[in-house]
């Protein structure tokens, strides 16, 4: 560990005066206290450091829901080895291509059941095995970077944002702020660990003080039993995809003032429609805080941040801020409309993906200083009435129909202003016979494309309907929680 280890420094400060203050809970019910955390964490990071033999490539964490896969990750942070969270369902393929292209050696799991090619395994720490593999592509990466997300690449190959330790603790800091996350406060780890969002469910709430309560993935399956786990465990935030929360509400788990202790709703990741939003705050209470937020993988997962306010529901068709981004962050928005976001906070390209990198990053000199910019891809524009960000389309999402410029976001978001129709997601798909069309799958309980394309008439131009719907009671999902766009993509190109 160098001699200014920032982020552990900063955390382990964070813990002197935690005393028996609770920082994980397990799934099993198991409870640890910050200052058993700490030894737990020195005894793994010796172990990690003896089995690596102080070389500082890549490593890989099976994505168990567990205290002791964080209390792993909280020791790759203190001996400053970069880690990549892995999801062991991935096709085999996939996940070789993730171990080549990270340049890791080691693979750890709770669970003797990775199969990737390993050349050497046993048993690493309590009920931890690690999984030597064979690779030829073992580098050192950068110290500076703590940890590769990995997303889904246009190509088809798995993209590796690699993140860096700078932007953290600005991060870990806006977040206390901005959602007045208290010592001792319990807080949900909802999200899959190998999705971004886990990103703020760790450090937001282990590095604030905060207790982490850990949700077992088949607990969050069942909205009613995850809901009653939450109740149980006194949890007071809550954040998710808003995908999860519709569901949760339109399945009826949510109930008129359920979820007693919850304080806050945090939800980003992709459009809440107001109406949906509007039925939640109904149901769950006006005195609960709903935040919508945003930010790409590729910048250490949150750059903005709205507190809902009741003023938005007077105009339910109108868009909803993202909100004002934090000073830590540098930000120009190109002729075209395309967000860029600069500073600390910036990842560092694509694992061994210099062509992407070179594509989606770039340096820029301000004040003297060097800064490193992303180009998120997504279109923005800034309110002159109250200086906040809304989103208004992806880059790749905006087509050329019948000679006119159309964005699918639009479409989407007439569909789901309508009561009936819970999610949506366009789509413009080049069909078996060669020609494109725009499409339209909705989640809906009124199966009627007739009386849908009746409504969308009411607010779209004859252009902008889609030619070919698809009506299911609930859309698929990916494991992220999104809507599977691939799968829909492909559903639309057969039909």
């Amino acid at each position: 560990m160098s001699a200014n280890n920032s982020i552990y420094d900063f955390f382990v400060k964070g813990c002197e005066s935690c005393g028996d203050i609770i920082a994980i809970i397990d799934p099993s019910g198991k409870e640890i206290s910050y200052s058993s955390l700490i030894i737990e964490i020195e005894a793994v990071s010796n172990s990690l450091v003896e089995l690596l033999n102080s070389q500082k490539s890549v490593v890989a964490i099976e994505a168990v829901k567990s205290s002791q896969t964080i209390i792993l990750v909280l020791a790759c942070i203190k001996t400053e080895i970069p880690y990549v969270i892995l999801d062991p369902s991935l096709p085999r393929n996939r996940l070789i291509s993730i171990i080549k292209k990270s340049g890791l050696k080691f693979i750890f799991s709770e669970k003797n059941t990775i199969n990737v090619g390993e050349i050497n395994s046993g048993t690493f720490f309590k009920d931890f095995y690690f999984h030597e593999v064979e690779n030829t592509l073992i580098q050192t990466i950068d110290n500076r970077i703590l940890y590769i997300m990995f997303t889904s690449g246009s190509t088809g190959e798995p993209k590796g944002a690699m993140i860096g330790r700078d932007g953290l603790i600005e991060f870990i800091r806006w977040a206390k702020k901005e959602f007045q996350i208290k010592k001792g406060d319990r807080v949900s780890s909802i999200n899959p660990l190998y999705f971004d969002n886990s990103v703020f469910d760790i450090y937001t709430s282990l590095f604030n003080q905060a207790t982490l309560i850990i949700c077992p993935d088949e607990i969050t399956k069942n909205p009613s039993n995850l809901i009653e786990f939450l109740n149980d465990k006194r949890c007071v935030q809550w954040f998710s995809v808003p995908s999860l929360l519709i569901f949760c509400l339109e399945s009826g788990a949510f109930q008129a003032r359920s979820m007693t202790y919850l304080k806050r709703i945090i939800f980003g990741g992709e459009a809440f429609p107001k109406t949906k939003l509007r039925n939640l705050v109904d149901t769950l209470g006006k005195e609960k805080d709903y935040f919508n937020v945003y930010g790409p993988t590729e910048c250490t997962c949150m750059c903005s941040s709205y507190k809902i306010q009741e003023s938005e529901f007077i105009e339910p068709e109108s868009l909803m801020p993202l909100g004002n981004i934090p000073d830590y962050f540098k930000y120009e928005i190109s002729d075209s409309g395309e967000l860029f976001l600069g500073g600390d906070a910036v990842g560092f390209g694509y694992v061994s993906d210099n062509i992407q990198s070179t594509k989606n990053f770039f340096d820029k000199l301000l004040d003297g200083s060097r800064v490193r910019f992303y180009k998120t891809g997504d279109i923005v524009k800034i309110s002159p009435r109250n200086n906040m960000l809304y989103f208004v389309s992806r880059k790749d999402h905006q087509i050329k129909h019948m000679g006119y410029r159309i964005e699918l976001n639009e479409i989407e978001f007439a569909s789901t202003s309508f009561d009936y129709i819970r999610e949506s997601i366009a789509l413009y798909v080049k069909h078996t016979s060669g020609y494109s069309y725009i499409c339209l799958a909705v989640g809906s309980k009124i199966p009627d494309r007739d009386s849908l394309i009746k409504d969308l008439k009411k607010k779209l131009p004859v252009y902008m309907l889609p030619r070919r719907i698809i009506i299911q009671d609930v859309l698929v999902k990916n494991k992220n929680g999104k809507i599977d766009r691939q799968y829909y993509e492909k559903l639309f190109e057969q039909e």
